[in-house]
């Protein structure tokens, strides 16, 4: 009797164990940024298990919506943040993880002041956000 009331809590303990490993999720809530405006456009999930998160600041860089890189690990604490830009108003839209760990990022810059009005600058950066190569599109 004694191994047979063992064996069925043993179940019921590995089917309960089992279904909580399945169904169940974890979940990451956190802020990251300044006082100034932040904002996320693009986040994506790396093999790792971290995350890139792309968009724009007025926080950092030049103060002026420079093109913000963020890259956090599976926790979301922020391993490195990268700004990008110039005078102009630019905002990352996508980005992407390449090959060799790196990142491709597609930016858009807004020159209110000049004819051509909005284009996009796509950019090439290492698995640190060091940039290897931009070229505008």
């Amino acid at each position: 009797m004694y191994c047979q009331r063992l064996f069925i809590t043993a179940t019921f303990l590995f089917c309960a164990l089992s279904f909580n490993l399945v169904f169940s999720q974890s979940t990451v809530q956190l802020s990251i940024g300044a006082e100034g405006f932040d904002k996320g456009n693009t986040i994506k999930a790396l093999p790792d298990g971290g995350y890139i998160i792309g968009g724009e600041t007025e926080s950092f860089g030049l103060k002026s919506r420079d093109m913000l890189l963020i890259r956090t690990d599976a926790s979301g604490r922020v391993l490195w943040t990268k700004t990008y830009g110039g005078n102009e108003r630019e905002m990352i839209t996508d980005v992407i993880q390449t090959p060799d760990a790196g990142f491709l990022v597609l930016s858009e810059k807004y020159q209110p002041d000049q004819q051509q009005g909005e284009f996009l600058t796509l950019i090439k950066t290492d698995g640190n956000g060091k940039i290897q190569w931009k070229k505008m599109i």
